[in-house]
């Protein structure tokens, strides 16, 4: 599933952020969306930044990790 993600992006109420490694943002609720499998879908939500911070981490390991494949398959 990983793998099959595109457009990784952090949504905040008002405003997209295209990038996934954008600086911390002050909000009420961060929202975590890509595309996968030509659906955009909500990957995690959540008010707590500090939380939602440690999610992006991981995912960013875990995208970061399957990128040598993405580029095989190029």
């Amino acid at each position: 599933m990983i793998r099959e993600l595109r457009n990784v992006r952090i949504a905040v109420p008002g405003r997209l952020v295209e990038a996934l490694f954008r600086p911390q943002l002050s909000t009420r609720e961060w929202a975590l969306w890509a595309d996968y499998r030509g659906r955009s879908i909500a990957l995690y939500t959540s008010a707590d930044e500090r939380v939602f911070n440690q999610v992006v981490r991981a995912l960013r390991r875990a995208l970061e990790e399957t990128e040598p494949w993405d580029r095989e398959a190029a």
